[in-house]
């Protein structure tokens, strides 16, 4: 959707490099980590790294990690490593990619969450499960997402700034009502990451792909419509075809 752009992630010591993957540049990229209260904090470029206005497939630059703490140091979000990569595409449309270097378990039991009316639903565990204390009850879920706001901003003077609301921590209590996020008009994909009695497990939400349609030429997108033309087209040649050869017949009945 964002032709093929995709970024690889290496942390050593208080180093971060950021390498672009697929066929096509990136522009204006930023790296944020999450902070343990939601916050995307962006990373500032290594001394002697220049933090490029266009990245190009294949390229690299360095980035500072502010935080050498050990593991054992961090608290349970932290030690995960969240990041999101913020960029421009070709056509200046912002996206995100989130990641976590310390990647968590998938979840074994998992919420009811989709895109309703364009916003991120997501629906709160069932009451007797709140307080349960089986080792894979949810208890509380971080919302982490990149916010897309589809092509509507291009239209407007561009400006390459990286706006990202924070993640959102909801703790369930018994009687919670479901919840509702705006993630942006171009309802990207979205994590969930469940706190358990084990630690932290992910779902993933799949966004509804809209900011990719967005993009998309009229006519590949009305190519659904025109097929059903064309076999309404041939439908009607067809009977046309057989009230001729009914006629004919009649016709030279009678003669």
């Amino acid at each position: 959707m964002a032709g093929g752009i995709s970024f690889r992630l290496s942390a050593t010591d208080s180093t971060l490099i950021v390498t672009l993957l697929g066929e096509s540049q990136a522009f204006y990229p930023s790296v944020l980590r999450m902070l343990p209260d939601g916050r995307w904090e962006p990373l500032a470029t290594k001394p002697g790294s220049v933090l490029p206005a266009e990245l190009l497939p294949g390229k690299n630059y360095a980035l500072e990690w502010p935080d050498t703490r050990p593991l054992q140091g961090l608290t349970q979000i932290e030690r995960l490593l969240p990041v999101m990569v913020r960029y421009f595409e070709v056509g200046g449309v912002s996206f995100g990619q989130i990641v976590f270097i310390n990647a968590p378990p998938p979840a074994i039991e998992i919420l009811q969450a989709s895109y309703v009316n364009g916003l991120l639903v997501v629906t709160p565990p069932e009451a007797n499960h709140i307080d349960s204390a089986t080792s894979n009850t949810i208890h509380a879920t971080w919302v982490l997402w990149p916010q897309e706001e589809g092509i509507a901003l291009i239209s407007e003077p561009l400006r390459f700034e990286h706006v990202q609301p924070p993640a959102r921590r909801i703790e369930w209590q018994s009687g919670a009502s479901a919840v509702h996020i705006n993630t942006g008009k171009g309802q990207p994909d979205a994590m969930l990451l469940h706190e358990t009695a084990q630690g932290y497990v992910l779902q993933t939400v799949a966004g509804s792909g809209l900011q990719g349609r967005q993009q998309r030429a009229v006519w590949l997108e009305a190519s659904s419509k025109f097929y059903g033309m064309a076999l309404l087209s041939a439908l009607v040649a067809v009977i046309a075809l057989l009230l001729y050869f009914i006629r004919a017949a009649r016709g030279s009945t009678v003669r």
